[in-house]
């Protein structure tokens, strides 16, 4: 895979929950022969994987989706109560059919991401509200409700500002998400 440059972070922000995902992906096999500024852009490209023809209209349940904006919840509570196994279960089954399109293709990149994003939620286990994918799902679906379709620049920018409107609530729940794990 040929190295790419990557943007710097911007200031001010949190490094944790990117530092998490990259340590924990960083021992899976394939991730392996990556640096960790190589593995944060792979994560940021993964939203994209939204766009590939296996993932078709899958969203999240629009009626669930109104009730928690009914309700008031900020963005990662309600990806939080949106994100059930069934879910978890379409895009995995997505996930794996990109990677057999991509395998076939001999299309490493596309292949690499589509097992970050199967990795992130079959091995890591990672809260639904840190994971790029369910993320970027979760601000298609609420563009959807709103009569508006997003670009996959659309999308990565959705879930930019997405962990920046949110970054407080987003340390405090990987704090508190770390030490029940450490318990665990």
């Amino acid at each position: 895979m040929p190295k790419s440059k990557a943007r710097p972070k911007a200031k001010g922000k949190s490094k944790k929950p990117a530092k998490t995902r990259a340590q924990s992906l960083s021992r899976s096999s394939g991730a392996a022969s990556l640096t960790p500024v190589q593995l944060r852009k792979m994560l940021l490209d993964v939203p994209g994987l939204l766009f590939e023809a296996e993932m078709g209209g899958l969203a999240m349940d629009p009626a669930a989706l109104r009730a928690t904006q009914a309700e008031g919840l900020g963005a990662p509570a309600a990806i939080e109560r949106l994100t059930d196994q069934a879910l978890l279960a379409r895009l995995l089954i997505c996930i794996e059919d990109i990677k057999v399109r991509a395998f076939a293709a001999q299309n490493d990149r596309l292949f690499f991401m589509a097992d970050v994003a199967r990795y992130y939620i079959e091995e890591f286990r990672g809260p639904p509200w840190d994971n790029p994918l369910v993320v970027a799902l979760y601000c298609r679906s609420q563009a959807a409700l709103a009569g508006e379709a997003l670009s996959r620049a659309g999308i990565k920018q959705a879930v930019r500002a997405y962990e920046k409107a949110n970054q407080a609530e987003l340390d405090a729940r990987w704090e508190m998400w770390e030490a029940l794990r450490a318990r665990a």
